[in-house]
């Protein structure tokens, strides 16, 4: 198994309850799984979607980690487990925002209760052109660290798939054709997205 798949097996056994198998397989994503709640956390606030301090990080990884395990049934097989857990932490903040936006408050996630239904949880469709893609996207000549300050520090410059797709490919190191597939689009057209982003952020 290599450290962006899981074997069949391994996902069976979470499919039939094993948490355990569950656990192992998320905890070397964690750590950036955190780093990318963070960055949409602050950059939410920024655009003022969200109210300062109105969820963590933390919170927002539990809810996703949560919102994971709900759907382990449905996770595509020839989806990644590092790129699916990314799909669902920018379908849960989306939530998050849509509520406050609605109520003006946050529901308070915690580890111990149940994932809050958002309604009907949306498919996964793999793109036309996954299998076929074969163009080589040139490095970016900004390091993440810059990246991701310059995207925070311009908020509203990018639309949210290009923001997201320049995050997931250049900061986490996330396949342009699994970029795709999580943000609902052609490969060719996160291609764009992604060389649209550098384009506005690098000036």
């Amino acid at each position: 198994m290599t450290a962006t798949q899981t074997t069949t097996q391994d996902w069976q056994k979470i499919k039939a309850g094993d948490k355990d198998a569950f656990r192992r397989l998320v905890e070397p994503y964690l750590a950036e799984l955190r780093k990318a709640a963070e960055h949409e956390i602050t950059y939410h606030v920024c655009v003022g979607d969200l109210g300062t301090g109105s969820v963590s990080p933390d919170d927002l990884v539990a809810e996703v980690l949560l919102k994971a395990w709900d759907e382990r049934q449905r996770k595509p097989e020839t989806l990644d487990l590092k790129a699916w857990l990314f799909g669902l932490l920018h379908r849960t903040a989306d939530r998050l925002v849509s509520e406050q936006k609605g109520t003006g408050d946050l529901v308070r996630v915690s580890l111990d209760a149940p994932p809050s239904d958002g309604g009907a949880a949306p498919g996964w469709r793999q793109p036309d052109d996954f299998e076929s893609w074969e163009d080589v996207i040139p490095d970016p000549r900004t390091s993440a660290d810059e990246m991701i300050a310059a995207v925070e520090g311009q908020p509203g410059s990018l639309s949210e798939p290009a923001r997201r797709i320049l995050v997931m490919h250049d900061r986490h190191g996330i396949s342009i054709q699994q970029v795709a597939f999580v943000t609902g689009t052609s490969v060719a057209r996160a291609q764009e997205f992604l060389l649209e982003a550098r384009h506005k952020i690098q000036g």
